[in-house]
C-alpha cells in the first residue's frame, strides 16, 4: 500500500524549473495574476503559505526588500 501511495505522490509533483516565482508573487500582490499563476504560487507555497503572508506583511511595512528579502537600511 505504501509503494502505491508514493508512486501517486511522485506523479502529482509540479516542476517549477524555469518559473520566476518573484514575478508571480508580484503579479498576485498587484491583483493581476491569472488563475494558473495563483495556483502555481499556492502549489509552491503549500504548507509554507503562512511564511509568504508574513513576508508580504514585512515587505508592506518596509522592513525587508521584496526582491532580496533582506532588511532594508534604516
Amino acid at each position: 500500500m505504501k509503494a502505491f501511495q508514493n508512486k501517486n505522490r511522485r506523479q502529482a509533483q509540479i516542476d517549477f524549473s524555469g518559473i520566476n516565482l518573484g514575478l508571480i508573487l508580484d503579479r498576485v500582490r498587484k491583483g493581476i495574476a491569472t488563475p494558473e499563476e495563483k495556483f502555481m504560487l499556492a502549489s509552491f507555497s503549500g504548507r509554507f503559505l503562512r511564511y509568504w503572508q508574513d513576508e508580504l506583511e514585512l515587505i508592506n511595512q518596509g522592513i525587508i526588500n521584496q526582491w532580496s528579502l533582506t532588511q532594508t537600511k534604516s
